[in-house]
């Protein structure tokens, strides 16, 4: 069974030493971790439950020494998924980032927020969103970096339509269906007659 999980992309250290000095920090670690195409199912037991799950893919550069995006999706209940991608500290925060999908889908997203250990776009996927995320096989967001321009990080969705599914949470177990609902329950017992007037026998006497 999967659980609602948290998103613990911003426990992921963001290492891009050429745009900030990064910080040693502590996160929490999977206890599991199964691939599915480019993506990795990740699950961490917390306070809350023994089997938080998300799907997570991270981006490297200059030949895997540095991070430039960090995804991850996690199910906060059986019908509402939710996004946070994590960019390296030194982007333009109003400017925001810049996501590209498919031949036509393009939207600016705004960056909600920085940490030490990275600057967040995070919030909860549309139906429609959701959608294209399951059909498209790659995708682009762009962020600007002060002073030296736009920076394009592509990331492969390959694998990510079977990675939520493993992660979704079951849903609330139904009540159970008593086998008396499709009938007409009798009375549990007779009503008790009405003596609040004397019956009539027709004899006046």
């Amino acid at each position: 069974m999967r659980r609602a999980s948290p998103l613990f992309a911003a426990c992921v250290l963001i290492a891009a030493p050429q745009w900030a000095a990064a910080q040693e920090m502590s996160f929490p670690e999977p206890i599991s971790e199964t691939p599915i195409g480019d993506w990795l199912v990740q699950c961490f037991q917390t306070q809350r439950a023994a089997n938080d799950c998300q799907a997570f893919q991270r981006v490297t550069m200059n030949n895997g020494t540095a991070v430039a995006l960090v995804t991850t999706f996690a199910y906060t209940t059986p019908t509402q998924l939710e996004i946070q991608m994590a960019f390296p500290l030194g982007v333009d925060l109003s400017a925001g980032a810049r996501f590209a999908m498919g031949a036509e889908f393009t939207t600016t997203i705004p960056i909600s927020r920085c940490t030490q250990q990275g600057c967040l776009v995070e919030g909860t996927v549309g139906e429609n969103l959701g959608r294209m995320f399951r059909d498209s096989t790659q995708a682009t967001v762009t962020v600007t970096v002060p002073g030296r321009g736009d920076f394009q990080v592509p990331f492969s969705l390959d694998g990510l339509t079977e990675a939520l599914s493993a992660i979704r949470p079951d849903p609330p177990a139904a009540p159970p269906t008593s086998a008396q609902d499709d009938q007409i329950t009798p009375p549990s017992a007779e009503p008790e007659p009405d003596t609040s007037l004397a019956p009539v026998t027709g004899d006046e006497n």
